[in-house]
């Protein structure tokens, strides 16, 4: 099974358009080793763990849903555009995979989501 070894973030909005991750890199792999880190996100209530697991949903399933929240929801204001890429290391090989996903709000209220 391929693992995850990178997540980026850009240009994401959360919390009403209170917080904004810019351009964020997390880096799972385990320099070094062969084996895989497990990985422990600290952060208060509220701080975003939710956001932070349903966006790295995206890319593989699109909206899908976390806290019983859409993703759709965040986009609040009309052209805003956000970015998630996932790099995985695939199976017995050097090789990677890239996987990612642009989103962007509707730009009217008369728009499907």
């Amino acid at each position: 099974m391929p693992q995850l070894s990178k997540v980026r973030i850009v240009n994401f909005y959360y919390n009403d358009g209170n917080r904004l991750i810019a351009d964020e890199l997390f880096d799972f792999r385990n320099h070094g080793k062969k084996k895989a880190n497990n990985v422990l996100v600290q952060l208060a209530n509220g701080g975003g763990k939710s956001v932070l697991v349903q966006l790295m949903m995206q890319p593989v399933k699109p909206r899908a849903t976390a806290a019983g929240r859409k993703i759709e929801s965040f986009f609040i204001k009309p052209g805003y555009h956000s970015y998630v890429l996932l790099e995985w290391k695939k199976d017995k090989s050097a090789e990677k995979l890239l996987t990612g996903i642009s989103m962007r709000s509707a730009m009217n209220s008369d728009t499907e989501r």
